[in-house]
């Protein structure tokens, strides 16, 4: 009598799934540089039989086991990385904010230097309009005798 040989048969959906997997969970530790060691220890898989999926040489391993290395891969690696992008838009907005206030109030400082300015130069104009001329050489010696003093320090 011959023995029989059991024969374990899968849907296609189920070996779409499985090299799916497979060729993600490949992916994934070569990318985040997981080793073979760090996946038997997640798994009930040995070693060598974790090294074989990596390297692409078991056509089709269980699939509750490539689920297992999946979802390990996404917990400890992807999940830390998805929650820093989540925290990364906060702390953007947040430094933005922060740096659109301090804009805000220097355009504020620098609009009153400007309306100071102006007013002083408006002044200035009705003061040189109104004046008599000897009101006007009285202001040419004293502007001139400032900057003759301010000149002189330098």
């Amino acid at each position: 009598m011959s023995a029989k040989k059991t024969v374990n048969r899968r849907t296609p959906q189920e070996k779409e799934e499985i090299a799916m997997l497979v060729k993600s969970i490949i992916k994934r530790a070569n990318d985040y540089e997981i080793t073979a060691y760090e996946l038997s220890q997640t798994a009930d898989m040995t070693l060598p039989a974790i090294r074989n999926i990596l390297k692409g040489l078991t056509k089709f391993p269980d699939l509750t086991i490539l689920r297992q290395i999946d979802q390990y891969i996404t917990e400890e690696y992807e999940m830390e990385k998805i929650d820093k992008v989540a925290e990364e838009p906060a702390q953007y907005l947040q430094k933005e904010s922060e740096n659109l206030v301090e804009i805000l109030t220097k355009l504020d400082q620098i609009e009153n230097k400007i309306d100071r300015a102006s007013l002083k130069q408006d002044i200035m104009f009705e003061i040189i309009r109104n004046a008599k001329e000897a009101e006007l050489t009285s202001i040419n010696k004293a502007v001139s005798a400032r900057l003759n003093s301010l000149q002189g320090k330098s």
